[in-house]
């Protein structure tokens, strides 16, 4: 059994305004415990939504609700055996997700090489909506959040919105949707083609 494998103790403090959240890893055999409490100044929030996402597969999620005291625990799966990740041998854009989505979604994208990163937001005109001028970033796998607001900070409209990932001379393009009112159905026009800007 590795070192890994037995247990580590761990304590982190994290400070969001108005809002601490304390969390503390145990590792035993092939999983990881995370527990923690989320606070709103003094008070403990009860219900409170916490999920850690896997880096290397954004698609894998792990959620848990704060109870009354807001307390959480989660079990993150995890191997002692020989690291299988492997670097991206290809440029790739995912599939947002949530989409649709009615507060934020997370774009993610791997890189083969490193690049200068540029992810923009299109509306279904073909404007630009939000532009993320990332920077540099190294080969693996990233990824960017965009809460449903537009460069000037305001709160775009529901519909069908495009994303450009532009790393060096490649870039990709995908599709998602926003929809304001929370409900994941949503009928909106089909969209065959749009024209983005070079």
């Amino acid at each position: 059994m590795s070192t890994i494998s037995k247990y580590i103790n761990h304590l982190c403090f994290v400070s969001i305004p108005s809002l601490f959240i304390i969390f503390c890893l145990h590792i035993n055999a092939q999983v990881l415990t995370v527990q923690g409490k989320v606070t709103a100044i003094r008070y403990p929030v009860q219900n409170a939504s916490v999920t850690f996402i896997d880096n290397t597969d954004t698609t894998r999620q792990f959620p848990a609700l704060t109870n009354a005291s807001g307390n959480y625990t989660i079990g993150l799966p995890t191997s002692v055996g020989p690291n299988t990740n492997s670097l991206p041998t290809k440029f790739e854009l995912a599939q947002s997700y949530p989409n649709p989505f009615n507060s934020e979604t997370v774009i993610p994208y791997k890189l083969k090489k490193e690049s200068d990163i540029q992810v923009t937001i299109y509306d279904i005109l073909g404007k630009v909506v939000r532009k993320f001028n990332v920077g540099r970033q190294s080969v693996g796998s990233h990824n960017v959040l965009w809460d449903g607001h537009n460069n000037f900070g305001q709160k775009v409209a529901s519909g069908i919105y495009f994303y450009r990932l532009q790393a060096g001379g490649e870039s990709q393009v995908k599709k998602m949707i926003f929809n304001e009112g929370g409900n994941s159905m949503v009928s909106l026009p089909r969209i065959s083609s749009l024209q983005i800007p070079d």
